[in-house]
C-alpha cells in the first residue's frame, strides 16, 4: 500500500456552523467530490459518531467500493469519517470563524491499494 497525506484550506462566506452541517451530511457528498459515484445504505444520523454508510467512488477508472463510519463531529468546528474497503483514509474537516465566514481546512490521509498505486497520482483522487 502507498501512503498519502493531503492538506488544503480555503475560505468561504458562509457561517462554521452551515459549513460543517453540510459536509457532514452524506446525502450532500455527490455534490463537491465528483469522483464518488455512490453514497447508500446510510445507517443513523449523518452527524452522529458510528452513523455509517457504504459508497462506490471511480479512481483513475477503476471502481471501488467500502464502508465508511463518522468518529468525530462537533458542531460548527470539526467533522471527521474513516473509510474502509477499496480505499482506506481518513477525512477531516475543520472549520474557524474569519469574522466575515469560515477558514475551512481538509485534511485527507489514505492508502491506495498497490495494484493501483501506478494507476494515478494522489492529486487525481
Amino acid at each position: 500500500m502507498s501512503k498519502h497525506s493531503i492538506q488544503i484550506g480555503t475560505s468561504m462566506n458562509k457561517s462554521p456552523e452551515e459549513v460543517i452541517a453540510f459536509l457532514a451530511d452524506v446525502r450532500n457528498r455527490q455534490k463537491y467530490q465528483q469522483s464518488l459515484a455512490a453514497v447508500e445504505d446510510i445507517q443513523g444520523e449523518p452527524t452522529a459518531v458510528g452513523s455509517s454508510w457504504k459508497w462506490k467512488w471511480e479512481f483513475a477508472g477503476h471502481p471501488l467500493e467500502g464502508t465508511a463510519e463518522c468518529v468525530e463531529y462537533t458542531a460548527g468546528q470539526k467533522y471527521a469519517f474513516v473509510t474502509e474497503g477499496g480505499i482506506a483514509s481518513r477525512f477531516e474537516y475543520q472549520a474557524t470563524p474569519d469574522g466575515k465566514g469560515t477558514n475551512l481546512t481538509i485534511r485527507v490521509e489514505f492508502e491506495i491499494p498497490a495494484a493501483l498505486a501506478s494507476a494515478a497520482k494522489p492529486e487525481e483522487l
